[in-house]
C-alpha cells in the first residue's frame, strides 16, 4: 500500500513544494507525524501511512 503527500505543481511553486517536503520529512524523523496519525488510526495503519 503506497501513501504520501500529493502536491499540485500548478498550485504550489517548486520552492514551496520543497519547503513542505522538508517539513513533512522533519515530522517523520522526529516522530510527530506518527503521533498525529496514531490519534486517528490503529498503530499498524499509522506506521504504514508514515512510511513513504
Amino acid at each position: 500500500m503506497q501513501h504520501g503527500l500529493i502536491m499540485s505543481k500548478a498550485a504550489l511553486p517548486e520552492a514551496e513544494q520543497r519547503k513542505w517536503r522538508a517539513l513533512i520529512d522533519d515530522m517523520r524523523t522526529d516522530g510527530t507525524l506518527l503521533k498525529i496519525m496514531r490519534r486517528y488510526f490503529p498503530v499498524e495503519d499509522a506506521r504504514a501511512y508514515v512510511t513513504f
